[in-house]
């Protein structure tokens, strides 16, 4: 169709606002997705796990994201996703995790998030203390999870849980 084009002409004030309006939006979610810190970004991605929102977990992982679980490896986002993914989302919907401490090196480039927590489970009462490794890289789009790695134990028998420590503001 030779000249053919898209008929902008014909559309209404009000709808030529709304398409400027939502390209402006968009514009500025992308530009505050790349002013996010890393540590912002790795708690993205347990909100995302918790509410069972495999979009968003995915598309803060890189597409050649390494997962490691339990002695476990996935390989990819999109094999975490067919894999651990649906398990760890039920299982963060039913649990309570509570942060105990975080450091984090960061450089212009990339950041190393290191965390500890203890999670219980509704209606149980034996807590687990959990550690856990987030590698990012950035992005002109913000920060993307290059790797994982998470372990845990259980606490023993009739022992405190860790006292919350300060997060250090290098984090934030």
């Amino acid at each position: 169709m030779a000249g053919a084009s898209f008929p902008f002409r014909r559309l209404t004030m009000q709808n030529k606002f709304h398409i400027a309006f939502t390209t402006l939006m968009v514009l500025s979610a992308s530009a505050a997705a790349a002013q996010q810190g890393p540590a912002a970004a790795v708690d993205a991605f347990h909100a995302a796990l918790k509410r069972g929102d495999s979009k968003a977990v995915t598309a803060l992982l890189a597409p050649d994201a390494l997962i490691f679980e339990a002695g476990h490896i996935e390989r990819s986002a999109a094999e975490y996703a067919g894999g651990h993914l649906a398990g760890d989302a039920a299982h963060a919907a039913k649990t309570v995790t509570v942060p105990v401490a975080r450091q984090c090196l960061i450089t212009p480039a990339q950041a190393v998030i290191m965390s500890e927590s203890t999670t219980t489970a509704d209606g149980r009462a034996d807590p687990r203390i959990g550690t856990e490794t987030m590698v990012l890289t950035k992005l002109s789009e913000g920060w993307q999870i290059a790797h994982i790695h998470w372990s845990s134990r259980k606490l023993p028998t009739g022992a405190a849980l860790p006292k919350r420590r300060e997060i250090a503001a290098d984090c934030n």
